[in-house]
């Protein structure tokens, strides 16, 4: 196939697609499909000297192949529309699109954590590259909880179910397999053999970074999880940790106190910042920035900050006065403020109220990322990095916008 049959080819499917210029979210997942399909194509058909009819045979069933998946979409997105449009659907449906977990029910990827991982957005890294390895090397996803409170205490699963018990694994094999030992993994993931690495029933795997870009490169993903090979970085994770959890009844019941005030005339502002080293002055353009926020808007609006620093959120009180909220009477479910559990709720209702703000602020924050990344737009996020002022920014681009990304 010389370059103006492939073009017409990719042409074609332009088209085709452009015919139904108002299926947006079709559009956008067609041609992710297409972008792999022209790209394999090219690479095959330069490499391999076949006949005209042969060729005609392949182009053939790429159309097909095309129509296809554009039906099932052009279905999902119909079924969404029936039934209000709820942005749930939508996710719970791609959620099952993306990902087709393998049905193993005796081979299973464990994601084991560290005890000592306190925060949950120390947890979301791991867990998504454990779920991705997981269908990678074709397993059931569990997750291993500890014995009493834990971040994950206030989630439910919701279309996996990874919460299985020690007793499902009765009388099948095991091995530990801990990411942080093996020094060389991140360099070899994209070549990783998990057939003959993965031998026993049952892996326990320990992991703590997030490795998508590694496994996207992985020479199984195209034919498992294709979707991942050219989606957007945040995307991945927001739906991910969508289709992996649901927050528990007593933090939704939580969260809609919290924020029964609070309506498009009537903003929650939210700043997250965790680096207790910073004075109060490394942040003036953030103040500066919450001070204006009204007359930039023409709303009023309620401040809240999340920060690992007393003096510095002790200075904000003094600064804004009444227009500073407090939801410390939301974070203790105990009557024991010394036990561990509460700190566990307080942390994950925090990054709860920070992804449902009207308005939010990132800084060097890995569980202000987070919260970014499961906001249901990239609308009103902003970024700060130590600069001159606040910019708006986009969760698309967060991975080359922070230094800790």
């Amino acid at each position: 196939m010389n370059m103006v049959e492939k073009l017409c080819v990719c042409l074609y499917v332009s088209l085709f697609i452009a015919d139904d210029k108002y299926n947006l979210y079709a559009c956008f997942k067609c041609i992710l499909c297409i972008l792999i399909i022209c790209i394999v194509l090219n690479v095959w058909l330069s490499r391999h000297a076949c006949s005209p009819n042969i060729r005609i045979e392949f182009v053939s069933k790429v159309k097909t192949r095309i129509h296809e998946k554009a039906d099932e979409l052009k279905q999902f997105e119909d079924d969404v529309l029936r039934k209000d449009g709820k942005l749930a659907n939508y996710l719970d449906k791609l959620f099952s699109l993306m990902f087709e977990e393998p049905d193993f029910s005796k081979k299973y990827l464990v994601y084991q954590y560290d005890q000592s991982l306190n925060n949950i957005g120390d947890f979301f890294p791991g867990v998504i590259t454990a779920f991705l390895i997981s269908i990678l090397s074709q397993r059931s996803f569990a997750i291993k909880e500890t014995s009493g409170c834990s971040p994950l205490s206030w989630f439910e699963t919701r279309l996996v179910s990874w919460d299985v018990k020690e007793e499902d694994f009765r009388g099948l094999t095991s091995s530990r397999h801990d990411v942080r030992m093996m020094t060389h993994f991140r360099e070899q993931l994209e070549s990783y053999n998990f057939d003959t690495k993965f031998i026993q029933d049952v892996i326990y795997f320990v992991v703590e970074e997030e490795l998508i870009a590694e496994i996207r490169r992985h020479f199984r993903t195209f034919d498992t999880m294709p979707w991942i090979v050219n989606m957007a970085h945040s995307d991945i994770i927001r739906i991910a940790l969508y289709g992996l959890f649901q927050p528990s009844e007593v933090l939704v019941k939580k969260v809609n106190e919290i924020f029964l005030p609070y309506n498009e005339f009537n903003h929650l502002v939210c700043l997250h910042a965790q680096v207790p080293v910073y004075s109060y002055s490394y942040y003036d353009p953030v103040w500066k920035f919450l001070k204006n926020y009204g007359k930039r808007t023409n709303l009023t609006y309620n401040i809240f900050i999340d920060i690992n620093n007393e003096e510095i959120k002790n200075k904000v009180k003094e600064e804004f006065g009444s227009t500073m909220v407090d939801f410390d009477k939301y974070f203790y479910l105990f009557s024991d403020d010394g036990n561990k559990c509460n700190e566990y709720f307080k942390n994950v209702l925090q990054m709860t109220i920070l992804q449902n703000c009207n308005a939010l602020i990132i800084t060097d924050s890995l569980q202000g990322k987070y919260a970014a990344y499961m906001r249901a737009s990239s609308d009103n996020l902003f970024c700060y990095v130590g600069t001159s002022s606040v910019f708006e920014c986009n969760r698309d681009v967060l991975k080359s916008t922070l230094s800790w990304d």
